[in-house]
């Protein structure tokens, strides 16, 4: 499963150095690099990110700047980031002053630091977990508003004609222009499969599957859905793992 990173930092080779560290970890990552708070909360807000980055010091100029601090404080206010590991990159003098007290930080990075303590405090960041899958939330945008989705909630996804139809239990979500191949990977979610071009399913609903004539059946929802195909095996090493052949 592929491991997200977010980099906020002003300068360019501090971001390649913290991107350079990551790839030699044993992981598949994804590093996303912004100097621009707008950008990584919008990063933040429309993928989920395992582990921040980020710059105590991100306006130089400005005297007694902390607005990495403001942006923590920001991401611990989103649900789904309550705890995940945030890393200061700082050049204070009592960055644990910060780091531990104020923003419950995962660790800090002071100025400058050695490579090996870099891939270090990554590597035990990224072994992490807070919180289970069906905790989670996701973001999602539609005419330029952020709605939430509980992850739990999500009983089955179809995508129509550019349209993205997300059955809930009390309600149907549309939105516009999003894939399948998308919502996978910003869900990054073990319960949320695909059993077939156009859909979804999260596997906490399944009742029963049907893998002789290919349909599942799904609580709460009515009609059976068909299973592709070339999605039988990948289901059915789901529902091994999740305990339920």
């Amino acid at each position: 499963m592929e491991k997200r990173i977010l980099i906020l930092e002003d300068k360019v080779q501090t971001m390649e150095t913290i991107e350079n560290a990551a790839m030699d970890l044993p992981y598949k990552v994804r590093v996303i690099k912004t100097a621009a708070i707008k950008d990584a909360y919008q990063y933040a807000m429309e993928m989920t990110i395992d582990v921040f980055l980020v710059d105590i010091i991100l306006n130089p100029g400005v005297m007694g700047d902390t607005s990495g601090i403001e942006f923590a404080k920001r991401i611990r206010c989103v649900s789904k980031y309550q705890f995940t590991p945030i890393i200061f990159i700082t050049a204070l003098a009592d960055p644990e002053l910060y780091a531990y007290r104020n923003i419950h930080c995962f660790g800090y990075l002071e100025k400058p630091f050695s490579p090996r303590r870099l891939r270090s405090l990554l590597d035990e960041a990224l072994q992490f977990r807070a919180g289970t899958e069906e905790d989670k939330i996701l973001y999602l945008r539609k005419d330029g508003i952020l709605y939430s989705v509980r992850v739990k909630e999500i009983i089955y996804i179809q995508v129509r004609h550019h349209f993205m139809k997300i059955y809930l239990k009390k309600e149907i979500l549309e939105i516009p222009y999003k894939t399948i191949k998308a919502f996978l990977d910003e869900a990054d979610c073990a319960d949320i499969v695909q059993c077939n071009r156009h859909t979804l399913i999260n596997r906490m609903y399944i009742d029963n599957v049907d893998m002789i004539n290919r349909y599942i059946r799904l609580r709460y929802v009515k009609d059976p859905v068909e299973l592709g195909i070339a999605y039988c095996k990948a289901l059915k090493r789901s529902l091994y793992v999740k305990g339920n052949f």
